[in-house]
């Protein structure tokens, strides 16, 4: 019952203040402004705070309200999907939410100061279950309880304005809805679709229901009209698998939580994974429903959170940040200069092959200054920042793809 924050500032770690009435369901934090919150009850009832728990209110605008108003969410799932996605900044961040077998996508839902607006993507018989987003937000992949998995397509080139889509359930003509369920087995429910941030091409979806001897797929080809999906159950138990994590500082090792608490395997590419318990004398061997991996210093590695059936939500700060390193790429050593620098910032490295990689600035709060997608070549690269928007400060840059490092440089104007 309820929905509660556990905020850290309470008297024990255990502390919480509760939020939301009803029962509780799905949450969103944004980690671009922790103090927007999104909470919902029963059928569908959603939520929005902007002062970190306070003063929680709907957020449907004029032309859905009267369809989806508190009286009308009996035709919803008692316990309704969201997913929050914003890898491009506030202006551009959006809120998926699946209401009346469709989903629905929100745009100014983080932006204290805009107008939310709501359009239909997709319609999605069965009730949607699972909702997850590639990371450049152009696919969305939809599963339900009844084994059917959907994939949306065209996000980002669509014009989601009201003087186009007048409707208030119209759907953009940019937007295709495909079916990928392809060789999946026909008739189980799929608990949870994990997206590779470094490939939207591979996906895994676990599934639960007992008598059965795979429970966790993997696709290579996942944005093809058919993708072919294949069991990388390898020696995990027989039981119902409700989540899983890539680890997103090596796209091999892979976490589930399960029936049966958490495993993992660090061979996620392999046609038979070798399959690890990881549950000990502080974590029970309950079922897991879901799995969260949160980098609250960009420079620390994730911390993993894991939410139980009655035995509460618990944390690791080591079953992650433990695992290996992707072998094949290269740990360079970066050189930043001049430094402190004024209106440029070069980054100097090698590397022992061609490829692309991602840059990221981040200031001493965690906070992301800019991220741009660039290419590698073999032997000696420069890479230039433009800093005459920086304030001054210090400023933690890190490099991921085909090579990575981190360096850290200095903006004084």
């Amino acid at each position: 019952n309820n929905t509660m924050l556990i905020d850290r500032k309470g008297s024990t770690k255990q502390s919480a203040v509760d939020i939301l009435g009803g029962d509780g369901f799905r949450c969103e934090v944004s980690k671009l402004n922790p103090n927007i919150l999104f909470v919902e009850n029963q059928y569908g009832g959603l939520h929005r705070s902007l002062n970190g728990g306070g003063g929680v209110s709907e957020i449907w605008d004029n032309r859905i309200s009267g369809s989806f108003a508190s009286n009308q969410y009996a035709n919803n799932i008692f316990n309704t999907p969201m997913r929050l996605w914003e890898e491009e900044g506030e202006t551009k961040a959006r809120l998926f939410y699946a209401l009346n077998n469709a989903v629905w996508m929100a745009k100014g839902v983080i932006s204290t100061g805009a107008e939310i607006r709501w359009f239909k993507i997709a319609t999605i018989p069965g009730n949607p279950h699972i909702i997850e987003v590639s990371k450049d937000g152009n696919h969305a992949f939809v599963s339900t309880l009844s084994g059917r998995i959907n994939r949306v397509d065209g996000i980002q080139r669509a014009n989601f304005d009201t003087t186009e889509i007048v409707a208030y359930a119209g759907i953009s003509d940019s937007l295709t809805n495909v079916d990928i369920r392809g060789n999946l087995p026909a008739g189980r429910s799929i608990t949870d679709i994990e997206i590779d941030d470094n490939n939207p091409n591979r996906v895994i979806v676990t599934m639960g229901n007992y008598g059965n001897t795979s429970y966790i797929y993997i696709t290579e080809n996942a944005l093809d009209p058919v993708p072919t999906w294949r069991a990388i159950q390898g020696n995990l138990p027989r039981f119902p698998v409700y989540d899983v994590e890539i680890y997103e500082k090596d796209p091999n090792t892979l976490i589930v939580g399960t029936e049966y608490g958490i495993w993992a395997t660090t061979n996620g590419q392999a046609a038979t994974p070798v399959w690890t318990e990881q549950n000990n004398n502080k974590f029970p061997r309950v079922p897991v429903y879901e799995l969260r991996q949160v980098t609250e210093k960009p420079w620390t590695g994730p911390v993993l959170y894991a939410a139980t059936h009655g035995r509460g939500i618990f944390e690791s700060r080591n079953l992650l940040t433990s695992a290996p390193q992707k072998s094949n790429v290269s740990v360079a050593s970066i050189k930043s200069y001049p430094n402190p620098a004024r209106d440029l910032a070069t980054l100097s490295f090698s590397s022992n092959r061609n490829g692309k990689a991602i840059v990221k600035v981040y200031d001493l709060k965690g906070n992301l200054i800019e991220e741009k997608s660039v290419a590698i070549t073999l032997g000696h690269n420069e890479l230039s920042l433009d800093t005459r928007n920086y304030t001054n400060g210090i400023y933690i840059t890190s490099i991921e793809g085909a090579i990575t490092g981190k360096t850290k440089f200095i903006v004084a104007h």
